[in-house]
This record gives C-alpha cells, sequence and structure tokens, in this order.
C-alpha cells in the first residue's frame, strides 16, 4: 500500500484500482490502455455533453445590448 494519499486517489480513478500484486509489462500496458480508453470515454460521452448543454443555455440567455 502506498503512503500518499494523493497518490492513491489518483490511482483508483485512472486506472480503475489499487493494483495489490506486481503485474508482468503487458498485463500493465493492458489496463493503462483500457483505462485511459475509458476515460476518454466519460470525457466524451459525460463531460463534453455536459459542457456543450451549459454553453447552449448560456447563449440562449444572451440578450443583444
Amino acid at each position: 500500500m502506498c503512503d500518499c494519499p494523493q497518490y492513491c486517489s489518483m490511482q483508483v480513478v485512472i486506472l480503475g484500482g489499487v493494483f495489490t500484486k506486481s503485474l508482468r509489462l503487458e498485463e500493465f500496458n493492458h489496463v493503462v490502455t483500457t483505462a485511459i480508453g475509458n476515460f476518454t470515454t466519460m470525457l466524451t460521452d459525460t463531460w463534453c455533453a455536459t459542457i456543450k448543454a451549459q454553453n447552449s443555455l448560456d447563449l440562449a440567455n444572451l440578450t443583444h445590448g
């Protein structure tokens, strides 16, 4: 277990869990590639959609001065 809570927290968010055993390089690369793909999907599906919706709402509420 690591001593730094920020690092452990980041590791859980990015990689989806804390490693409890040693991994072969190929396994680690697969875990990282999968995590990056999942994170990219989350950004595209959730975060970008939220930003676009908020921008549309903000633009709709603009008044011409």
